[in-house]
């Protein structure tokens, strides 16, 4: 996982910074950490369908052409828009740019967040990149990875019984983004929200954690998360059509 509080040149060059079987990719996964916890996912799929992708992300910051100073927190600012200014100035090479972002957290800063977001997959598009954009993870403020542990003395300790947070929310800024996508040609948008609420939505599945906090699925169960998708069929097509 290349997530780093200041992205610089060499780290868009580090071999290890590329998940699947060949380092020669034109595919990119560039966002926040709600980019960064959809790598094993993304790498399963990549392995067995023979492409390979290379990842890059700041914490807290989003994948913006625009400024980001409106929806971040300013004490991260400054090496925020570093970062971002520099994977721009990189993109050149790549043919693919997987886009996340924690979208619903930026809005809240500021209601202008999505169409800044919206308008950099445009320029994304209007370069010649095909843009594939990933749906916000459903989020579950109640979990406590620890909480297993604590039910051995508390042992009327529910673990299991979550609701989603926010979910109206959240459902909403992602069929946003799918609208949005299914108007541009070359912009696609996947969700894996389907492994994650099967029966009922939850951040474990049979009373394994597949999340690591709240907000973010843990990253050997994004593997398997990847590996469900394969077996059960629930491969988004464009994943299945990328190649290097």
């Amino acid at each position: 996982i290349c997530q780093y509080w200041r992205v610089e040149r060499h780290h868009l060059d580090d071999d290890a910074c590329v998940i699947g079987d060949s380092n020669d990719t034109k595919t990119l996964l560039w966002g926040d950490s709600n980019a960064a916890h959809f790598i094993g996912t993304l790498g399963a799929i990549a392995k067995n369908y023979g492409w390979s992708f290379r990842n890059i992300h700041h914490a807290a910051c989003p994948p913006l052409f625009s400024s980001i100073k409106e929806y971040v927190n300013q004490k991260l600012a400054l090496n925020c828009q570093h970062s971002v200014e520099t994977v721009i100035s990189n993109l050149e090479g790549f043919e693919t740019i997987i886009l996340s972002a924690n979208y619903d957290s930026y809005m809240a800063s500021n209601a202008g967040f999505l169409d800044a977001f919206i308008e950099t997959v445009k320029a994304l598009q209007f370069s010649g990149k095909r843009v594939i954009l990933i749906g916000k993870a459903p989020v579950f403020h109640s979990f406590d990875r620890h909480c297993m542990s604590k039910s051995i003395v508390y042992v009327f300790k529910d673990c299991f019984a979550h609701k989603r947070t926010k979910p109206a929310e959240i459902d909403s800024v992602n069929l946003t983004l799918e609208s949005f996508a299914a108007e541009l040609d070359n912009v696609y948008y996947i969700s894996f929200d389907r492994l994650i609420c099967r029966e009922v939505c939850s951040p474990y599945f049979d009373k394994q954690p597949l999340y690591y906090d709240k907000s973010h699925i843990e990253i050997g169960a994004s593997w398997w998360l990847g590996e469900q998708a394969l077996s059960l069929g629930l491969v988004p097509q464009i994943l299945k059509e990328l190649n290097g």
